[in-house]
């Protein structure tokens, strides 16, 4: 034995962790030992008991566990959710099942004790053993059924519980992040077609998976847009939408030459902010691109979500740097960090602002290109600045010298500002 494996272990059906969940298969199987050894219809454990048995979660998860098994008929809760009341109160729905685990039970202790005899060559201790392990296996088996019968579709007004997205914040996922994806994670589920009784812990892995994403710096940009869309939570839908919001369950295919997103998709990508003329402009690339692929999906509505918000993360991150030249449009305006730097030369706003109308009839008179405008004013601005110092430090100059003969410029009032401030505006390091 294993020196760190010291004190009693749990045991749980792999089958059932598969079917119900890893977390949920360890719950009930202890349960159900709780059954077999108590016998009757419905139990009674002290929450301290229950501490002891699982050490390694605290009392939200447990209430979270127990809560799921309740929630998908696997477990009647009698009593208060844990902790609420001092004892956990439970029955299996399957009255049946439970009166044949405790039969089961009696008909175990009802046997002698182990003796030399045997009866066709097996010991009855090996047969009480393998008649228990008969019933657990049966009693397995006909949990999965119920379990499997219980699995439903992804309906178009599903939410996700307050546990889960409470869940979710511990991960650090805040609930905008997560109902932002709600849309996208039910019109994938409802194009796979997939029946499942555990669509909240489908909706956790989705947003998990997706939140760790968004904190890439590739998708950093894509993260700023999206949060610039409202999103509300309450779904009001019309018949028309309920129509085309029907799940198509298709086969995996190649993508047809005639594809179209479907209503649902464009209008996810409207609410993140992207223009519908651009998810119109996207279709073709798309198509071209898996076409020539040739990869079969039945997904492509979520494929073509996420194509769509590339390309209007790089769109929209050109259109602030653009690196093209460009003509000067009419009514053209410097932005306002052109303003900020004007400032910090102490040059006059307004003096600045009066400068536009020549500018821009200038550069589009000539009919030149530029890859920024903003910085040709900048340099436009301060050349008429300073030529304007230069000519107020002449005729000042002229008449200090009128008035007094023998004293030299520099000694002038104003004149090492507006010198400092030619030597600023000539200085083009940087």
């Amino acid at each position: 034995m294993h020196p760190l494996i010291a004190d009693k272990t749990l045991v749980f059906s792999p089958a059932l962790a598969a079917t119900i969940g890893l977390e949920e298969a360890i719950a009930l199987t202890w349960l159900n030992d709780i059954a077999q050894a108590l016998g009757g219809i419905q139990w009674h454990i002290n929450n301290e008991q229950v501490r002891q048995v699982f050490p390694f979660w605290d009392d939200q998860k447990i209430r979270l566990v127990l809560r799921h098994l309740h929630e998908k008929g696997l477990v009647q809760l009698i009593s208060p959710l844990f902790p609420d009341a001092p004892q956990l109160i439970f029955c299996f729905p399957n009255q049946v099942l439970a009166q044949q685990s405790t039969q089961a039970e009696g008909q175990t202790l009802q046997q002698p004790a182990p003796q030399a005899n045997t009866e066709q060559g097996q010991p009855i201790a090996a047969k009480s053993a393998a008649s228990q392990s008969t019933t657990r296996q049966m009693m397995s088996n006909q949990m999965m059924q119920q379990s499997a019968a219980s699995k439903q579709p992804m309906q178009q007004q599903w939410q996700p519980t307050r546990d889960g997205l409470n869940r979710l914040q511990q991960h650090g996922i805040p609930d905008s992040y997560s109902l932002s994806k709600l849309d996208e994670f039910i019109l994938q589920a409802r194009e796979n077609g997939n029946n499942r009784n555990d669509w909240n812990t489908q909706f956790f892995r989705y947003i998990k998976k997706h939140w760790v994403y968004t904190q890439t710096d590739a998708h950093k940009k894509q993260q700023k847009i999206a949060a610039k869309a409202s999103f509300s939570t309450s779904h009001t839908q019309t018949p028309d939408r309920q129509e085309r919001f029907q799940a198509r369950r298709e086969e995996a295919g190649p993508i047809a030459q005639q594809w179209q997103p479907s209503l649902d998709a464009q209008q996810i990508l409207q609410r993140a902010g992207i223009d519908p003329q651009f998810i119109q402009d996207s279709i073709p690339e798309f198509v071209l691109y898996w076409q020539e692929r040739g990869d079969a999906h039945k997904t492509w509505n979520t494929k073509f979500i996420q194509h769509a918000r590339q390309q209007w993360a790089r769109y929209s991150s050109s259109l602030e740097h653009s690196s093209v030249p460009t003509r000067i449009g009419d009514d053209w305006q410097p932005d306002n960090d052109c303003y900020d730097i004007l400032a910090m030369a102490h040059i006059d706003l307004q003096y600045a602002q009066g400068l536009i109308g020549e500018f821009v009839l200038y550069w589009r008179d000539s009919n030149q290109l530029q890859t920024s405008w903003n910085s040709k004013f900048l340099q436009y601005v301060k050349q008429q600045w300073a030529r304007q110092l230069n000519q107020g430090s002449q005729i000042g100059g002229k008449a200090n010298a009128g008035s007094q003969s023998g004293t030299q410029s520099n000694s002038e009032p104003g004149y090492a500002t507006a010198a400092a401030s030619r030597q600023r505006l000539t200085d083009t390091d940087w």
